[in-house]
C-alpha cells in the first residue's frame, strides 16, 4: 500500500489514491500538525496504525518547509522551530517501516499539474500557496526532463518602505500575504480575528507574482489556498492587479490561473512522488 501526505501549517492531511492518474484523494484521516517534531512523527505513526493492516511500502510526503541539498534534513520550518534539524526522512521511515519521500508542498503541486496535463506545451510553470504561510515552487522542462526548485517568494520585496516582516526585512510580500503574520498583527492591534483588506491583499500578491514572472521565464502560475477557499472574491482581484502590473518584457504573456486541482495539488504530487524519475527535484 502507498500513501500520500500533506504537513501544512495548520493541518496533516493523509489520503490514498485508487491510481495514479486519480484527480481527488482518498482522504482517510486528518489532524491538527503540532509544533512539537516528536508528536507530529508519533501522530503520524498512529494515523497510518489505525487505517489499514495492509503492508505500507512507501509514503510520499508533501511538506512546505526548507529541505537539505538531499531533501532529508530540515533546514528552515518558519515558527515550527522544534523541526529544524531533524532526519525527517530517515525518522518517519524508521518510525512507520516504509520507504519516505518528502519534498516541499509546491513542487509537489506543480507535479501534480503536469502529470494531469495542464501544463502541456508550456515550458516553464509556477505554483503558489497562500494560507497559514506562502510559498512558490518553480517548474522549467527541457527536452524530457523537468527541473523543479523552490522560490522563496514571501520574502520579495513589494513595498520597500512597507511593514516590517518577521525577517526583518521592510516590505516583503509575507508581511501583507502570510496568514501566521496576518494573524500577529490582527492580535496585536486587539482585533479578535483576521479582518482582510481583499484589495490590498491582491495588489501586493500579484506585484510578487509580476516579480516571480520577471526573473524567470514564466508562462503560467497557478494558485490556491486557504485565503482563495475563504474569500471567494480574491481571485478575481488578483487576476485584474496581475494584469494591471505587467508592463512589457518576456513575462508580458504569463497568466496567473486558480488551480484546477484546488487544495489536493499537494496530495496528488505526493502520490507521485514515487514515480518521478525524470524530474530533477531541489527542495
Amino acid at each position: 500500500m502507498h500513501l500520500a501526505m500533506d504537513i501544512g501549517g495548520t493541518t496533516t492531511r493523509v489520503a490514498k489514491f485508487s491510481t495514479m492518474n486519480s484527480l481527488v484523494p482518498d482522504l482517510i484521516d486528518t489532524f491538527p500538525t503540532s509544533y512539537s517534531y516528536d508528536a507530529q512523527v508519533l501522530a503520524i505513526r498512529a494515523s497510518v496504525d489505525k487505517l489499514t493492516k495492509m503492508k505500507l511500502q512507501s509514503v510520499g510526503v508533501s511538506f512546505g518547509v526548507g529541505f537539505s541539498p538531499g531533501g532529508k534534513t530540515i533546514l528552515a520550518a518558519g515558527k515550527m522551530n522544534d523541526y529544524i534539524g531533524k532526519h525527517f526522512v530517515r525518522d518517519l521511515s524508521r518510525t512507520l517501516g516504509a520507504k519516505v519521500r518528502v519534498a516541499h508542498d509546491c513542487v509537489c503541486a506543480l507535479l501534480a499539474h503536469q502529470h494531469h496535463k495542464f501544463t502541456k506545451n508550456v515550458r516553464c510553470f509556477a505554483y503558489v500557496t497562500v494560507s497559514t504561510g506562502i510559498g512558490a515552487a518553480v517548474a522549467i522542462r527541457a527536452d524530457k526532463t523537468t527541473l523543479v526548485f523552490r522560490s522563496r517568494i514571501a520574502h520579495q520585496i513589494v513595498d520597500a518602505s512597507g511593514l516590517v516582516c518577521k525577517c526583518g526585512q521592510r516590505g516583503c510580500l509575507a508581511a501583507y500575504c502570510d496568514g501566521e503574520q496576518l494573524e500577529f498583527r490582527a492580535k496585536k492591534a486587539g482585533n479578535g480575528h483576521t479582518s482582510l483588506n481583499c484589495h490590498e491583499f491582491a495588489r501586493h500578491l500579484a506585484q510578487g507574482m509580476v516579480s516571480l514572472s520577471w526573473i524567470l521565464p514564466v508562462e503560467v502560475i497557478f494558485t490556491a489556498g486557504g485565503f482563495f477557499e475563504s474569500n471567494p472574491q480574491l481571485f478575481p482581484l488578483l487576476h485584474t492587479a496581475f494584469s494591471k502590473s505587467r508592463v512589457t518584457g518576456h513575462y508580458q504573456h504569463c497568466v496567473v490561473r486558480k488551480s484546477p486541482l484546488k487544495n489536493y495539488a499537494p496530495l496528488i504530487g505526493a502520490n507521485l512522488l514515487r514515480t518521478t524519475q525524470k524530474t530533477i527535484i531541489f527542495n
